[in-house]
């Protein structure tokens, strides 16, 4: 056969083809991430090893029906997106009232051990060796705090952050928490508030003995927090989230889920998390 005559029958059956499903045919959802080590890590030699990373990969895996976006974007640029109405999930973040305004949360997603405030140890006497009083705290003139800002730490925290956002011993910045953890170790500032694995994340970052960093409770506080998978507060969202409660609910009793929430904890918080974890599953009904 000549190779003309193959050429155009091949062209003829190429044109016949069925076409094949537009992207667009499928719905999208937009994952807003954001490099939050050890919990999202989404850059260097651990990328993609945090808690909400595994739990983000079980979502895009398991969620059918949906084209995934992931997106890496600052806390500053995903709340934008919210204000201007866009559509948009965020595979884990922390509840509080201002967010339930903006947010459709899911049922409880994943476990952390609670936040504590964190200094050199070599400053320790100047915290006592008690619970933390945050309100006390704040208005020392002696210590200056590093606060993040945007972030959410406890429902117990939040609010004394926001009495005293104004004060000159606390400095409330938006960048990476590296760049925070840095100003504790060159005592540009005193204080931290961190969760525990992450401050071990963060040491070892920087070649730092863990001994180097000490951590006394917040009044408060309670011992663990939950994370949620959140979306645009519509109905698009509640139709998403009704999908993510559904997966939820199949993948949280089982034990390699439990264990994105055991994630870059050392042994002994492991098996705090363990602990806890039964009462997560019960507040997930």
């Amino acid at each position: 056969m000549p190779v003309a005559t193959l050429v155009r029958r091949l062209l003829v059956l190429i044109v016949c083809l069925p076409a094949p499903v537009l992207a667009a045919d499928t719905p999208v959802i937009t994952w807003a991430v954001t490099h939050f080590p050890p919990f999202q890590i989404r850059s260097g030699e651990h990328q993609g090893t945090g808690s909400f990373d595994g739990l983000l990969q079980t979502m895009t895996a398991k969620l059918t029906g949906f084209e995934h976006d992931v997106a890496l974007m600052s806390v500053t640029r995903r709340d934008e997106e919210l204000r201007e109405g866009k559509n948009i999930c965020t595979p884990s973040i922390f509840k509080n009232p201002a967010r339930e305004k903006v947010w459709e949360f899911s049922k409880p997603a994943l476990l952390h051990l609670d936040n504590r405030l964190v200094f050199l140890s070599e400053n320790a006497r100047q915290f006592g060796a008690g619970e933390i009083d945050l309100d006390a705290l704040f208005q020392r003139t002696d210590l200056t705090g590093g606060i993040l800002a945007g972030r959410s730490y406890a429902l117990a925290v939040d609010p004394v952050i926001a009495k005293y956002k104004d004060s000159p011993n606390l400095v409330i910045r938006s960048m990476p928490i590296e760049q925070f953890f840095e100003m504790l170790v060159n005592k540009n500032v005193d204080y931290l508030i961190l969760f525990g694995h992450e401050t071990q994340f963060l040491a070892d970052k920087f070649k730092q003995p863990e001994s180097a960093f000490a951590n006394r409770h917040i009044s408060g506080v309670q011992p663990y927090i939950y994370t949620h998978v959140a979306c645009t507060r519509n109905a698009w969202g509640k139709a998403v989230i009704k999908q993510v409660d559904a997966l939820l609910e199949r993948e949280l009793p089982t034990p390699a889920y439990r264990k994105f929430s055991e994630r870059w904890y050392n042994a002994d918080d492991q098996a705090r998390v363990r602990r806890f974890y039964p009462q997560m599953l019960k507040d997930a009904r």
